[in-house]
């Protein structure tokens, strides 16, 4: 399975060129889907950035272990912690910079939590 992270567009040379680095406690967090309502919804209300930059993981880099991350939104179910130190630069790939599409307007966002809702209640 691949798994994708966004960051601040002022990381992806970074990134690129070295790769993605745990925090302080080798911890990657990431996502399971590329779907860019859901990076869109996570970038902007949970990062605060209304631009950002993708990645794909390749599996093959991936040699820590993986659990789904503690969080309350809505995107909960397909957000991941990685216990790495470092995933190379090798096993990365950048999508490329990507723009949210609810650009701060809170009827979007309404919109979208409750199309999330429910497709909860439905399974």
């Amino acid at each position: 399975m691949n798994y994708y992270h966004i960051t601040n567009f002022t990381n992806v040379p970074n990134i690129s060129k070295e790769g993605l680095k745990g925090n302080g406690e080798g911890e990657i967090f990431v996502f399971d889907t590329d779907d860019h309502h859901l990076l869109s919804y996570a970038s902007e209300y949970q990062l605060g950035l209304a631009d950002f930059g993708l990645f794909k993981i390749h599996s093959s880099g991936i040699t820590g272990k993986v659990e789904r991350d503690n969080v309350g939104e809505l995107t909960a179910r397909h957000q991941f912690i990685i216990h790495q130190e470092l995933i190379e630069s090798r096993y990365i790939e950048f999508i490329g910079m990507k723009k949210s599409i609810f650009g701060s307007d809170p009827q979007k966002l309404l919109q979208y939590y409750l199309q999330m809702i429910n497709k909860m209640s439905r399974g």
